[in-house]
């Protein structure tokens, strides 16, 4: 135990030095082919709004790939928020949104949900969220991920 206690130590500690001393390395590794969805699909309108609850209310069987369910999402505007953006794939079918209680129209193309606000929200107002779905995820080495090959 001590022996591996002490292996995991020198490497993060090595992983940390090697950051700092070949910053270079370290980005090309972090923009590598291998990225991770939050680099593939990220947008810049995300950054206005702060996500705190997420509550996910998911129907599956054991009998099926199919799922259905909705996710509802707590967060408030960090900065003025015309156009509201979500990660949402391709290959589920949006059934609502709902947005402060109220169905909207939103449009869903590219992986991401995609919902433009009359009149845009201020710092600091709080909004929820609530989206409603179903469909067969794609399923990649066994797990549920996005299509890489659509972007």
């Amino acid at each position: 135990m001590k022996k591996t206690l002490l292996f995991l130590f020198i490497f993060l500690s090595y992983s940390l030095i090697a950051q700092e001393e070949h910053p270079e390395l370290y980005k090309s590794l972090r923009d590598s082919k291998f990225k991770s969805d939050i680099n593939i699909y990220y947008d810049p309108l995300m950054d206005h709004y702060d996500i705190h609850f997420v509550k996910l209310d998911i129907e599956v069987s054991d009998q099926s790939t199919f799922i259905s369910g909705n996710a509802t999402i707590h967060a408030s505007v960090v900065d003025s928020l015309e156009e509201l953006v979500l990660d949402f794939s391709n290959y589920m079918t949006l059934d609502s949104i709902f947005i402060n209680k109220i169905n909207v129209a939103a449009s869903h193309s590219n992986n991401t949900i995609k919902y433009n606000f009359d009149t845009p929200l201020n710092e600091n107002e709080e909004i929820v969220v609530q989206v409603f779905y179903h469909g067969t995820p794609y399923l990649y080495g066994g797990g549920v991920t996005h299509d890489y090959d659509s972007q």
